[in-house]
């Protein structure tokens, strides 16, 4: 449902005599079984309605009370509410820098987004050299480039998997000149295997300005001065590439 919407009738004896059998009907069906209710005090009634759609609806309460004398006093009353159609997530136009390398094992690599919000992701030196070790054994006749290239492009898709379905544009520094056009195509693998749809027109392989953004926020993660969102592990690479 587009709205589910929470409604409260509170009934108030104001009076100096009991009210005795009070009734609340919403949409003609009672919403629980006949109530007295003393002097200065109320009783509330709750129900629940859903809607499906965006417009104008308006409900129908029915208040049915008698007095000790035996007068019965019925009540109406038509409440509206307007239902807004959903409002479209806001649209990101961000970029993607890295801080370390996959090759260097001793020190961790990190990759930051940014587009005024910012998240990032870091992989220590062992848990790299892990995934690389096993993707080695697992496909023999790959180079040790292409095998870095597959972690890299995994860190991408882990980077960039919950913006996906958000992004306007993305503007990735590659850490690997010259292979701009298989990582692209391996990472839009990677969305289509996942089950993510991303416009290949978003994703841009291209050199950033050191001072973007991406950069800065990775360099800090990198350093040690604020942490990552997500560290990640080698299992979550392999998972990616079913192994």
């Amino acid at each position: 449902p587009i709205e589910d919407v929470r409604w409260t009738v509170s009934i108030h004896n104001r009076g100096r005599t009991e009210l005795v059998e009070l009734q609340v009907l919403h949409q003609g069906k009672t919403l629980r079984p006949p109530v007295n209710v003393l002097p200065g005090k109320y009783r509330r009634f709750t129900f629940f309605t859903y809607y499906t759609g965006p417009g104008e609806y308006e409900e129908l309460v029915q208040v049915s009370v008698s007095t000790p004398s035996g007068a019965t006093h019925r009540y109406e009353a038509s409440p509206a509410i307007t239902v807004h159609p959903p409002q479209p997530a806001a649209r990101l136009a961000g970029e993607i820098d890295a801080s370390g390398r996959i090759e260097i094992t001793t020190r961790p690599i990190v990759l930051a987004f940014a587009d005024g919000a910012s998240f990032s992701l870091s992989v220590s030196g062992a848990e790299k050299e892990a995934a690389y070790q096993v993707l080695k054994r697992s496909k023999p006749g790959r180079s040790a480039l292409k095998l870095r290239i597959m972690i890299y492009t995994a860190l991408l898709y882990l980077l960039l998997k919950e913006q996906a379905p958000y992004l306007e544009s993305v503007r990735i520094d590659c850490e690997y000149k010259g292979h701009e056009a298989a990582i692209k195509e391996q990472l839009l693998n990677l969305f289509r295997q996942e089950g993510i749809e991303i416009d290949p027109k978003v994703v841009v392989l291209e050199a950033q300005a050191r001072k973007s953004l991406a950069y800065q926020l990775a360099k800090k993660v990198y350093q040690g001065g604020i942490d990552p969102d997500r560290r990640v592990t080698r299992a979550d690479i392999l998972r990616l590439y079913y192994l």
